[in-house]
C-alpha cells in the first residue's frame, strides 16, 4: 500500500532536488582565476584627490604609490587615508 503524497510533501522534494542539481554543477566547474597584471585603482571620495591633510601629495595619490611600491593594499589604503607626509 503506498501512502498519500501531500503538496507540502511534493514540494519539499522537488525543492531539494532542485537545489542539489544546481549545487552539483557549480561543484563541478573549474575556478576561475586571472593570470597577468592588472593596474591598480584607488576610489575615493570627491576630497580624497584635494585633501592633502597638510601635505603636499593627496590621499589618493599617496595610497596610490603605495600600493605600486608594494606595499600591502590596505594598509597602503589606510596610510592614504590618514597621511600627513610632507
Amino acid at each position: 500500500m503506498t501512502t498519500p503524497f501531500n503538496r507540502r510533501e511534493f514540494l519539499k522534494t522537488t525543492s531539494l532536488a532542485g537545489v542539489a542539481a544546481t549545487a552539483a554543477g557549480h561543484l563541478q566547474a573549474a575556478p576561475q582565476v586571472r593570470s597577468g597584471g592588472s593596474k591598480p585603482t584607488v576610489i575615493s571620495s570627491g576630497n580624497g584627490l584635494t585633501s592633502r591633510n597638510g601635505g603636499t601629495v593627496s590621499c589618493v595619490e599617496l595610497a596610490f604609490e603605495s600600493i605600486v611600491g608594494g606595499s600591502d593594499v590596505l594598509e597602503a589604503l589606510i596610510a592614504g587615508g590618514q597621511h600627513r607626509r610632507k
